[in-house]
This record gives structure tokens, C-alpha cells and sequence, in this order.
């Protein structure tokens, strides 16, 4: 059985999520064939929108053909220094995708491979997608994600074309409705004791599990909307919720161009800083009791993912395994998570 099928097969099987978007009610993964001018857009980098078409095959195997504007997108990854094959931004016509599986949905980030020239960019990009995988284990407050096997097709001249792995994200919008919690604009920083203590302490831990330190749940790191690969949720609400995306600098992913960050003093990009705050110490027992009531489901989707290779496979399971001897550990807990938290 062809690795594709055998994904479709373990993800039919898992949860439904995201009632109100057919798109991400199923974890199934979607075959997609996108036509544009995908040279002149690596090219340029810039924020034009380009035309083309997006065909996707649907549950009984027809193809549905959706116009769709092209465009650049991102920071870091758009550099072409970075990455070969930028992100990218889709923008569908809303009158086109009723009553189709991409029904409500407009306007979606695209996470692209990055590169062609080593299987390693496959690779960071589908643990990136299950590292967005867990966190919905973990809480609803999350943003969804739907696999992608994407053969991109050049419109403006004769080129082979190329067959990457790719994944779609939640729209902000989606999920605020979802959640009941619209997104949060125009604020650059917020204060800890404006958060929810209990999702904070949660996400907090979570990125500790990804090892991760390209974060900011409070500020962003430069000018724009709070936070730093993350978004504020509850406007006009007392508290917020603060949610994570982005996971590529991470030990999780291992992204290629991922590098320790000398602010936290780490030599490993899989080093791990604790960077939950003191407040929310009182939230630590049930954080960790909702990790370690989903080892199995954690254990069970990364180790039956047919699409990572055996280095990732052996990489991710010592992540975890030392990540559960942390927490399982009360010594351990206390010296490497509660007595390194950091005071507002």
C-alpha cells in the first residue's frame, strides 16, 4: 500500500474537529493540483496576487476545480536565502466553494516544504503538521490543520511539475468562531494576569514538549499584532487566550535552518527552557496529568504516521521519552519546569 493511502487510512479513523468547516472535520489527507505562475512568484517575493486554479479530489475520487489567488507570504521562510519555495496565501471566491468541502473558506495559509533538494524539508514540514496534531490532542483551543499531497503545475512556461507534501491552518477567524473568542487586533502586548492561567500554563508546557523557545505569549517580537507565534483570542472578554502556531524553530521539527538561540543560552536546538510563568504554578498538576493521560494518543499518532522517515521516528520518540521523564518525575518536575518558571 502506497504511503498516501496508508495516512488516509490511519487519519479516517481519528477525530472529528471543526463542525462548523467541512474542510477540517477530517484529518484525511487531500490530493490537490494547483496551477500559477509559481516561478515569477519565488522570483519576486513580494505581496502581488497571482491567478490560478486549484483542482482537489474530493471522497469518491472527482476532481473539483476552485480559481484561487496566489500569494507570498510569511516572514522568516519568505526569504529566499531560507527557503527555496516560499509559503504561501490562497484566496478562494466564496461564491465558488459553497456546498463544497472548502465551504466558509476564503483565505488560507499554506505551509509549504521549503525546499526540493532534500527529503529533510519533507520531513520538518510533516512534524510540524503533527506537532499542530498534538496540541489539538491536548485542547480545542488550537488551530486545526489539513494534510495536503499538492503537485504544483507552472502556468506561465513549460516546467516538470513537482509533487510536495503541504498543510492548510485554520484561519483565525474560523477558529474564533469555533471557540467562541474572536482574534485580537492592534494590541502589541498584554499582561500574564489577562490571560487564562490554566490554557497559558497548558501552552506553556506544550512548547517545553516541542522544545521550543520562538515564542512569546505576551509580546510580539517586532511591530505588529501580539504575539510572537501567537495570536490573542477574547475580544471584549475579560481574559484572553493566547494560542501558538509556528513550530518550526522547534527540537520537534528540526527544521534545516533552525538554529539554538543564544538569548536562552542552548547549544541544542532540542534543549529545553522552561518559559511558563510562576502564577500559573497552581495549573502545573493538571497540565501534566493531561499530558500523561494522552501519552498513548501522542505515542500511537507519531509512531503510526507512515509518511516520517526512521531518523525522524528514533528523533522524535527520545524527544518524548525525556520530555514524560520530567514530568512523571516529581524531583524532576520541580527542578526543570516549577522552579524555573519565570516571574511576571
Amino acid at each position: 500500500m502506497r504511503p498516501f493511502a496508508c495516512v488516509a487510512m490511519l487519519m479516517i479513523a481519528g477525530p472529528v474537529f471543526g463542525q462548523h468547516d467541512p474542510l477540517f472535520q477530517s484529518d484525511e489527507p487531500i490530493k490537490v493540483t494547483i496551477k500559477g505562475p509559481f516561478e515569477r512568484l519565488m522570483e519576486d517575493r513580494s505581496f502581488e496576487e497571482e491567478q490560478g486554479t486549484f483542482t482537489y479530489i474530493d471522497g469518491d475520487g472527482d476532481p473539483h476545480e476552485l480559481s484561487v489567488k496566489l500569494q507570498i507570504r510569511g516572514k522568516f521562510r519568505r526569504n529566499p536565502a531560507v527557503c527555496e519555495f516560499a509559503p504561501l496565501r490562497l484566496e478562494f471566491k466564496k461564491s465558488e466553494v459553497k456546498n463544497t468541502l472548502f465551504d466558509k473558506q476564503d483565505k488560507l495559509k499554506l505551509v509549504t516544504h521549503c525546499d526540493t533538494r532534500s527529503k529533510r524539508h519533507t520531513q520538518s514540514l510533516l512534524r510540524e503538521y503533527l506537532a499542530y496534531r498534538v496540541l489539538n490532542m491536548l485542547t480545542d483551543k488550537s488551530f486545526r490543520v489539513r494534510l495536503l499531497e499538492i503537485t504544483y503545475e507552472e502556468s506561465d512556461r513549460k516546467r516538470r511539475p513537482i509533487t510536495e507534501y503541504a498543510f492548510l491552518i485554520e484561519h483565525k477567524n474560523r477558529l474564533g468562531k469555533r471557540i467562541d473568542a474572536k482574534p485580537v487586533d492592534g494590541v502589541d502586548r498584554i499582561k500574564v494576569r489577562n490571560l487564562h492561567g490554566d490554557y497559558m500554563n497548558l501552552t506553556s508546557i506544550f512548547q517545553y514538549f516541542l522544545a521550543n523557545l520562538d515564542f512569546s505569549a505576551i509580546a510580539s517580537a517586532e511591530e505588529g499584532s501580539c504575539c510572537h507565534n501567537q495570536t490573542l483570542f477574547g475580544e471584549g472578554q475579560e481574559l484572553y487566550y493566547s494560542i501558538p502556531y509556528d513550530f518550526d524553530m522547534s527540537g520537534f521539527v528540526r527544521a534545516s535552518y533552525a538554529k539554538p538561540n543564544p538569548r536562552f543560552g542552548v547549544k541544542s536546538i532540542t534543549a529545553r527552557v522552561y518559559r511558563g510563568r510562576c502564577v500559573n504554578n497552581e495549573h502545573v498538576a493538571e497540565t501534566v496529568a493531561l499530558f500523561q493521560a494522552n501519552r498513548e494518543n501522542i505515542d500511537t499518532l507519531l509512531g503510526s504516521f507512515p509518511l516520517l522517515s526512521r531518523l525522524s521516528q528514533h528523533q522524535l520518540q527520545k524527544l518524548i521519552r525525556d520530555f514524560y521523564k520530567i514530568i512523571d518525575n516529581p524531583e524532576l518536575l520541580e527542578k526543570r519546569i516549577t522552579g524555573k518558571c519565570l516571574k511576571p
